[in-house]
């Protein structure tokens, strides 16, 4: 059974359309895709269209099948706000989970788990 995704802006479904590629938001509903477990999934999607955002597209790799090796992956190709750390480092400095936790039900918890972390 698929999910329906719901935009609260057009700008945020705007910037998962191509450039040039108007926002349909109702296209998915009226024309399904079919999403391949290996060749056309959320995650190699989005790497396509990351790649032509950055101009910079990537080969594919074993990463984008297994879970938990997407970060490192994007850690390898330059893609992440590193802060100069390894990803060892980075990853245990920016392991969300705690601040999550703190964060509770608060009304800022976006602010607060994004608090002194890289790149915010």
């Amino acid at each position: 059974m698929g999910a329906a995704i719901f935009f609260e802006s057009d700008s945020v479904a705007a910037s998962l359309v191509p450039d040039g590629e108007q926002v349909q938001p109702d296209l998915l509903k009226d024309n399904p895709e079919w999403y391949n477990e290996v060749t056309r999934n959320c995650t190699t999607t989005i790497n396509r269209q990351l790649g032509a955002d950055v101009h910079s597209k990537q080969p594919w790799d074993y990463r984008y099948l297994l879970h938990g090796t997407l970060d490192e992956l994007h850690y390898d190709r330059g893609r992440l706000v590193t802060g100069g750390l390894t990803f060892p480092e980075l990853k245990q400095r920016e392991h969300i989970n705690a601040a999550g936790k703190a964060a509770g039900l608060s009304p800022d918890y976006s602010t607060l788990i994004r608090a002194g972390r890289i790149g915010f």
